[in-house]
């Protein structure tokens, strides 16, 4: 038997009681005098030597219902063989981290990292849970918790070790917050699709490379019982890998010149010897000879400059490194620069030159924008990117602008007053929409979607308050639900500002209210040209294809809607429109010198310590023995019947006492 509160077995010792209780004889309470004895002298009562239990089937009865009470107290119960399973603390949730980032491409990294997960895998027992998630600067599961579990015990190690060892390392950079990050989250799912209770470990297979961001890992909150594990893998050559950055062109009179950055993170006490050579990036024809330099003792960087033809401008050009150990970013890309050009046509009643009215302010704007290059018209019948709509619009021009719309054209209508509601009707065949006049009274700027391209600019905190912006006399828009559009942004008192539809492969773009400075705070705003530029951009499709930006997840989806097919590797590329663009390696991944652990403890993250994970695995294993303790007591509920016990014996007692003090002629003992 087994007691899930021992403690309450001192109550045994007030057994003591009724035993004392029973040893002492009580003298006669009520005494009567007979005459016969009064003459007699009073004598005093022989003690005995030896003391006898009175009663002694009710001191048994008496202890009996002291016993069970303590026993009940005390909660007791069974151990059987079909107790429920113990939690085993033993079992470990690990969540494997895999730097696939670009920094990983180090020679001798790969080798490293396979004896590392195999001697990581050799610790795991059959019983463990196991998630593997890759990284970079996403994250991506490798091998998850099911296809671990359906695995055979037997072959489980084998099969993720020749598994991971075909993981390919990518381009991208080091986001070690990020992983963590994804971490966490797959040893939450870990711990919710299992009942067992067990400690969490995150090990992270990585170079931790001091270009790795860092940043999200301070003051991050972290679960209890959850452990973090580095495993380090440094590469040979680290401290002095050299890189290349682009510098810019210069200018000569047959030719031009390339300026670039040679760089490494180490000052060394010796020159470091390097070539560069130069190529055309589409036949790999050489550009020239070899340049041989060096970077000087003590010092971190140096400039070159590498002759070029004047027309290599125009070309897509490779750079390529060579001298040191990690040859991983020994590349640099460039593309033609690409200036595409957005065409601009401004419809309205009030000339360029009227320093009052919308257009002049827009004119303005547009000509501050120097990418996009803006091409300003005041006609339908020139081609147009976007057309700016701000005056009533004859039935041959609403067809003409409805014509260019459907074929991809981006209409952008300022419905100023009720006089366009005819426009509006035609331009969307939709004679349900009715523009109403404008009232008295102040309104303000109330919710935009800053996901939305146009907004997406001000979606940090510190750029997105437009409610500080007032405009008056604006009318109000009453759209019919047959029409398809989204309300990208509304006024302070719920009513749409501007909302967005299709026509055919076009969008159409309504603003309530005029753009006029006399009657908005909006055009003199500082919010006004960013607008411009974004609506010039998504006229034309979105951003000008890049000829130098560095690669990532974010810079990739940023040009989703400008390529068909978006680049895994760095490298120069040609769209389509047979448009060249370059992507370039994070330059932050060539610095490969590891993040100092003064740097890391700053972090504030726990340090893996197997002292530590051996107490919390005995405290959780307590913990698991006294749940499942306290199942079986409440299963078995053996303190009710003792309880239903002690109630018989207080009645037995009762009788019992009552039929002794019959029997004596006192009181019960």
């Amino acid at each position: 038997m087994s007691f899930l509160a021992p403690l309450f077995l001192a109550g045994l010792a007030l057994l003591a009681g009724p035993i004392l209780f029973h040893l002492i004889r009580q003298a006669p309470k009520n005494r009567i005098n007979f005459s016969s004895t009064e003459l007699l002298d009073e004598s005093t009562p022989k003690t005995q030597s030896r003391r006898r239990i009175h009663n002694p089937w009710l001191l048994l009865i008496r202890c009996l219902i002291i016993a069970l009470l303590a026993f009940a107290f005390a909660r007791p119960f069974f151990p059987t063989s079909d107790a429920p399973p113990a939690s085993a603390a033993s079992n470990v949730s690990r969540v494997f981290l895999i730097d696939q980032s670009a920094s990983m491409s180090q020679p001798g990294i790969r080798e490293l990292l396979n004896g590392r997960i195999a001697e990581e895998l050799e610790s795991i027992s059959p019983t463990d849970r196991l998630s593997v998630v890759g990284f970079s600067d996403t994250s991506q599961i490798l091998i998850s918790s099911s296809e671990w579990s359906s695995w055979p015990p037997s072959q489980r190690k084998e099969l993720a070790l020749a598994k991971l060892e075909q993981i390919p390392t990518t381009d991208y950079p080091t986001h070690l917050d990020t992983a963590v990050e994804a971490g966490l989250n797959a040893l939450a799912q870990l711990n919710e699709s299992s009942e067992e209770k067990g400690i969490g470990e995150i090990v992270i297979f990585s170079d931790f490379a001091q270009g790795s961001r860092i940043s999200g890992l301070t003051g991050l909150e972290w679960p209890s019982e959850t452990f973090l594990k580095r495993v380090s893998l440094e590469a040979p050559g680290q401290d002095d890998n050299l890189t290349l950055q682009w510098g810019a062109w210069q200018e000569e009179e047959n030719l031009v010149s390339a300026t670039l950055s040679v760089l490494t993170q180490t000052a060394d006490s010796q020159a470091l010897e390097f070539s560069v050579q130069a190529y055309r990036a589409d036949s790999k024809q050489p550009l020239g000879d070899e340049l041989q330099a060096f970077i000087p003792a003590n010092k971190t960087s140096v400039s070159i400059s590498i002759p070029l033809p004047k027309e290599a401008k125009t070309w897509p050009l490779l750079f390529e490194l060579s001298g040191d150990t990690a040859t991983f970013d020994n590349q640099l890309f460039r593309a033609p620069k690409n200036v595409p050009i957005a065409e601009v046509t401004l419809l309205s009643d009030a000339p360029i030159s009227d320093t009052r009215e919308a257009p002049y302010f827009v004119s303005k704007a547009l000509q501050g924008i120097d990418f996009p290059q803006i091409r300003l018209q005041e006609s339908l019948e020139q081609s147009s990117d976007l057309i700016l709509v701000e005056a009533e619009l004859s039935e041959q021009n609403v067809e003409q602008l409805k014509d260019k719309i459907r074929t991809g054209a981006t209409a952008f209508v300022l419905a100023k007053d009720p006089n366009m509601s005819a426009t509006l009707q035609a331009l969307l065949e939709a004679p349900e929409i009715a523009i109403q006049a404008a009232t008295e009274g102040e309104l303000r700027i109330g919710d935009v979607d800053f996901e939305h391209p146009l907004f997406s600019i001000f979606s940090d905190p510190r750029y997105s308050n437009f409610a500080q912006i007032k405009s008056w006399q604006t009318p109000r828009i009453s759209y019919p639900d047959t029409l398809d559009y989204e309300t990208i942004a509304s006024l302070d008192d719920q009513s749409p500002l501007l909302i967005e539809t299709s026509l055919g492969t076009g969008k159409v773009y309504i603003w309530s209210g005029s753009w006029s400075p006399e009657k908005t705070q909006w055009t003199l705003s500082s919010k006004f040209v960013p607008f411009l530029h974004q609506l010039a951009l998504s006229s034309i499709g979105g951003l000008p294809l890049p000829e130098n930006s560095t690669l990532s997840s974010r810079s990739r989806s940023s040009y989703s809607n400008v390529l068909s097919s978006l680049p895994e590797a760095a490298g120069v590329y040609q769209s389509d429109e047979s448009f060249w663009y370059a992507f370039q390696m994070d330059p932050n991944e060539s610095l490969t010198v590891p993040i100092s652990e003064d740097d890391w403890d700053k972090l504030g993250l726990p340090d893996y310590d197997s002292e530590q994970i051996a107490q919390v695995t005995r405290s959780i294993q307590e913990s698991a023995n006294r749940e499942n303790a306290s199942i079986l007591e409440e299963r078995q509920s053996l303190w009710r019947w003792m309880l239903w016990i002690v109630l018989a014996l207080l009645a037995l007692e009762s009788l019992v006492a009552i039929k002794s003090t019959r029997q004596e002629g006192g009181t019960p003992a």
